[in-house]
């Protein structure tokens, strides 16, 4: 007998000015508050509960826009649904003409969005009876006022009658679906901007290629594609479409792209295009044999800049490539090493997390000079720019909690969320740390005072403005349970936690 799913409550704290944060109120929330579902049963009677909704396995993702947020969330039996909150109004959370909640102030919390129809052509092969395959969110992502989901084929068996796998169509390809503003090209249907009545969403179709990941920035989009070469060897291709001046979108180094202002009287290579309309392929990434290991790179995307992270069989070849252009992007390219004052680069082998705020790069390090993971010691290196001047300022490292263990970035806007396990004597406890911008008490410790890096990280949940004493098993369950997972957002975040 399968074990009931876990009783989850997502909790949110920060900006809510189109109620993103999916409370029961409109306003920014300044501590951490439980999120909402709605449901209306007429048109005059709206029901509120608890999010995400019971039988509700995980929440596989959070995607954040300036006023909307979009979640993934997986069911116990499997099945795949998109959620979202806030603004609509564009398209972004899908075909409502309106918002369900402009009555209600804005007020009423998460919806299962309803998604534009699959292209006709593509749904042959598709048969949600006797088997065949049917479609099934697998990643989102969300730019300033878009939303993105990508979508797979899987194979439905609802009996043991079925036919052979051998009788039914080859599978059908992936999709990603684009929705809302054209503003940079996020639609990436050839055009940027919208004309009136022009409709609110694209398809994108990937022939025989299958989604591995899906990352948006505020005004660009990466989507890493798996496809086979040959009958042993396959191949990850990068492609990306949406804001390209800064050279974000560039398929070349950092260091060999051309100025902003080419001196075209010279013959010089142009400058990147604004926008890239449509998605265009940027890198093939090494895929054999370091894909038999689950090397999948690691992308983040800031306003100006990308950053990839490629994991290779050996993991002192590892790469971090930087595309875009910060207000100094010498210094973001030379990672200072931990082990001298000089400041000479590490080993990018080191490096074992990326994240990206709008205008920093993150990097989560191993100190160690071994390949030995019990032996490393995490620390944080932030790269961001000085707030005196257009420089960027030096890079500042940050030191985790003593024995802390297992830590994950979040990068939001301009904040930085890291989750951490934190052993204690009988079994441990995982917290939620973090640093930056608090403008609109993102940092749910009740205030608004900017957490300076330079202080080093603070424990965000459960939160020292809620206890004068260290975390315990007793306070983690008053604060509604033990956390699962953290996201960071556009001045906005969010803690997931598992109640008994």
């Amino acid at each position: 007998m399968a074990s009931p799913p876990p009783c989850l409550v997502l909790f949110s704290s920060g900006s809510n000015a189109q109620n993103q944060l999916s409370h029961s109120q409109q306003e920014d929330s300044h501590v951490f508050l439980p999120c909402v579902s709605a449901s209306s049963s007429s048109t005059t009677e709206l029901n509120v509960s608890s999010f995400p909704p019971p039988g509700t396995r995980s929440i596989v993702q959070l995607a954040f826009g300036a006023n909307h947020t979009t979640c993934l969330l997986e069911r116990s039996g499997g099945d795949r649904e998109v959620w979202g909150c806030g603004d609509g109004e564009r398209g972004q959370l899908g075909m409502e003409e309106k918002e369900h909640d402009e009555e209600e102030g804005g007020e009423g919390g998460f919806r299962r969005l309803k998604l534009p129809p699959f292209p006709p052509e593509l749904m042959v092969g598709l048969d949600s009876g006797e088997g065949g395959y049917d479609y099934q969110p697998i990643k989102i992502a969300a730019s300033w006022t878009t939303t993105f989901i990508a979508f797979s084929s899987i194979l439905r068996s609802k009996s043991s009658s079925t036919s052979s796998s051998s009788s039914l169509p080859s599978p059908p390809p992936d999709l990603l679906l684009a929705m809302g503003t054209n503003d940079f090209a996020e639609l990436g249907n050839g055009r940027r901007g919208r004309s009136d009545g022009e409709e609110k969403f694209s398809w994108h179709v990937f022939r025989d290629e299958r989604t591995v990941d899906l990352v948006s920035g505020p005004r660009h989009l990466l989507l890493l594609l798996l496809g086979k070469v040959n009958e042993r060897s396959n191949q990850q291709r990068l492609v990306g479409w949406g804001a390209a001046r800064h050279g974000q979108l560039s398929s070349s180094p950092l260091s060999t792209l051309p100025p902003l202002v080419s001196s075209s009287a010279n013959g010089s290579t142009p400058p990147p295009p604004a926008v890239v309309l449509v998605p265009t392929p940027l890198l093939l990434l090494p895929s054999s044999p370091s894909l038999a290991l689950g090397a999948v790179p690691q992308l983040a995307l800031g306003l100006h800049h990308t950053l990839i992270l490629n994991h290779t069989f050996n993991p002192s070849c590892s790469q971090l490539q930087i595309l875009g252009r910060s207000t100094n992007p010498a210094t973001q390219i030379s990672l200072p090493s931990l082990h001298d004052a000089s400041c000479s680069p590490p080993p990018s082998s080191n490096i074992l997390q990326i994240a990206a705020t709008w205008s920093s790069s993150i990097l989560l390090l191993s100190t160690s000079t071994t390949t030995t993971t019990t032996e490393s010691l995490p620390s944080i290196l932030s790269y961001s720019k000085s707030k005196s001047s257009s420089s960027t300022k030096q890079p500042t490292l940050l030191t985790l909690p003593p024995n802390a263990t297992s830590p994950t970035l979040r990068a939001g806007s301009e904040h930085v969320l890291v989750s951490l396990w934190i052993p204690q004597e009988k079994e441990g406890v995982k917290e939620v740390w973090g640093w930056g911008w608090n403008e609109h008490g993102n940092m749910g410790d009740g205030g608004t005072e900017n957490w300076e890096e330079k202080e080093g990280l603070r424990r965000v949940w459960p939160s020292s403005s809620f206890s004068s004493s260290s975390s315990s098993k007793e306070e983690v369950e008053r604060r509604g349970g033990q956390v699962v997972e953290c996201w960071a957002g556009n001045g906005t975040s969010w803690v997931l936690v598992e109640r008994s």
